[in-house]
């Protein structure tokens, strides 16, 4: 490792490790779904047996030995697998600097996606959970690192850790089988097709395959197979097989929210790369932009449009009866002139990605015309598969808005390739261009711009990112006191008490959920007397409020214990 490499890795942990002073990781609590992760590590330390709960669709089996790793080491708790989580998330925010620079050789540009990824609303609030996301990203970001090593030397034991990092990746969450295939794809096409080495590009995904089949019949054979288990998958088939008919609609509701959102997610590199692109044409990108631009201002489409983890109101899912039964506006919204800036922004970007991406296809089916691919192109390949194969499930199904992180790191890969925004290149239609749109600006300045432009970007999507991830803890803390005020200082028992879905799941799980005829029913819970609020509730009597401090906007958020 050269010093300037050592010095960016020390600015990046220096950068990870004040945004973990300003959010405060800390709490013996669940957030999300991860108390049934937890579980799944508890189980583990106490009998030695890998029993995940029935809610966990997901393998998993790789995170909950990675949750297990810290909690033999420092004691079980929430906040020991928030820091396992932490740590994962390190690596992840690591292996896409040292991935971009592989890939494309610029320390900058390495930074520029590094710090985007880290402090990505998603990536950020992800990490101080125990949710399988961070922990798959970070094995997929450095299985993907070993895999472009070796499409650039074909060194055999970068092949080896690519495999094995696939594999973990893979017993994480079935969908790093992505992360194979298309190293699949790039590999017959840099090697032409030829028989004798096939064999070579399609052992990954054999052996990739083989351990998934291998697991999947021991969870099956002992047992162990969550009721949940491969439940999407399953809910996808369904959906093809019964209702056919809806599925261009379900594809374009997912590819229209997927633009706006890695359009905003990617805006910090986008702004780069159409300042800096001698390739990227202004004059097509207005045609398009503006009326498009017009369009959505018109409808009045704002955003976020997305379930679980970006909400009007901040980061993460506000979980509690309240507000996510009931309805009741008890959490005050972001500015909708924020949220509006934010769509526009991410039409703008989307629209700057979607272009430069156009432009790499076409490029590509020159090559593939002439089959003449350079290095740069196949890697294009590898990352553009990886993008489609990752994608198509998510486009068909119903997704989270969290499901789009690895997309964020893929399409920042494909952008990277085969740009220098250090430099500019000379061009006729880029002079001209320039001519029109920046008279009096010379090409040191659009530099200097662009990365202003860029870096502001990053500012604010950074400030936001911490500020409410920050808040999202706040309000959970104080929920958990509220909680344990009530049991241990009001002697309440808690099956009493309704304290939301992470309370009522990680002590009443069981397997039926629906509503009864007859019961009001949520999170394994009937009507309780004792009901954590974010505020009001009808026909309940306040018998106590918690503040908290929240930094998005700088005020006094509210947690009220009510009882019916």
């Amino acid at each position: 490792m050269n010093r300037s490499a050592f010095s960016d890795i020390v600015l990046l942990t220096f950068c990870w490790l004040i945004a973990i002073f300003i959010i405060q990781p800390t709490g013996n609590f669940p957030l999300n779904d991860d108390w049934s992760y937890a579980i799944a590590v508890q189980r583990l330390l106490e009998t030695g047996n890998f029993r995940p709960l029935g809610w966990t669709s997901a393998t998993l089996l790789t995170h909950t030995l990675w949750g297990a790793f810290f909690c033999k080491i420092f004691g079980y708790s929430y906040t020991v697998l928030r820091w396992s989580t932490l740590c994962a998330g390190w690596l992840g925010i690591l292996g896409t600097y040292v991935l971009v620079k592989q890939a494309n050789q610029n320390r900058n540009l390495a930074i520029l996606t590094a710090l985007c990824i880290a402090f990505n609303p998603l990536f950020c609030l992800l990490s101080f959970t125990f949710m399988t996301d961070i922990f798959f990203f970070a094995t997929s970001v450095w299985a993907m690192f070993f895999y472009v090593c070796f499409l650039q030397n074909e060194k055999k034991k970068d092949l080896f850790f690519a495999i094995l990092l696939t594999s973990v990746a893979v017993l994480c969450r079935q969908l790093g089988l992505f992360i194979p295939l298309a190293f699949m794809v790039a590999a017959l096409l840099k090697k032409r097709f030829k028989i004798k080495e096939i064999p070579i590009t399609v052992l990954p995904v054999f052996i990739t395959v083989f351990v998934l089949f291998i697991f999947q019949f021991w969870l099956k054979s002992t047992g162990r197979a969550p009721e949940a288990y491969g439940a999407y998958i399953g809910r996808l088939g369904q959906a093809i097989q019964e209702r056919p008919g809806e599925l261009p609609q379900q594809i374009a509701k997912n590819s229209y929210i997927s633009f706006l959102y890695l359009g905003w997610f990617l805006a910090p590199i986008a702004s780069c790369l159409a300042l800096t692109k001698s390739a990227f044409n202004w004059k097509r990108y207005l045609l398009i932009a503006l009326p498009v631009l017009l369009f959505f201002i018109i409808k009045g489409t704002t955003m976020p449009i997305a379930e679980n983890i970006i909400q009007a109101e901040g980061l993460g899912p506000l979980m509690l009866y309240d507000v996510y039964l009931e309805g009741q506006a008890n959490v005050p919204a972001i500015s909708v002139i924020f949220w509006k800036i934010i769509t526009c922004l991410g039409i703008l970007s989307g629209l700057v990605m979607l272009l430069f991406l156009l432009d790499k296809l076409l490029g590509l089916f020159t090559a593939l015309r002439q089959w003449q691919f350079s290095q740069t192109q196949i890697l294009n390949v590898f990352f553009l598969a990886a993008a489609a194969i990752y994608f198509f499930p998510i486009m068909l199904g119903g997704f989270f808005d969290r499901y789009l992180l690895p997309l964020v790191l893929l399409l920042s890969l494909i952008f990277c390739l085969g740009w220098d925004f250090t430099s500019f290149a000379s061009s006729k239609g880029r002079q001209k261009t320039d001519k029109i749109l920046l008279r009096k600006w010379d090409r040191g300045r659009t530099k200097k711009f662009s990365i202003y432009l860029s870096s502001f970007l990053l500012v604010v999507m950074t400030f936001f990112s911490i500020a409410a991830t920050h808040d999202y803890l706040a309000w959970n803390r104080t929920r958990w006191l509220a909680i344990d005020e009530l049991i241990e200082k009001e002697n309440i028992p808690e099956t009493l008490i309704d304290g939301g879905f992470e309370f009522n799941g990680s002590r009443f799980y069981h397997t039926n959920r629906r509503n009864r005829e007859g019961a009001r029913y949520w999170w394994w819970v009937e009507e309780r007397p004792y009901i954590v609020t974010f505020g009001a509730l009808p026909n309940t009597e306040v018998l106590k409020k918690y503040t908290y401090q929240k930094y998005l906007p700088w005020s006094k958020g509210e947690i009220w214990v009510v009882k019916r």
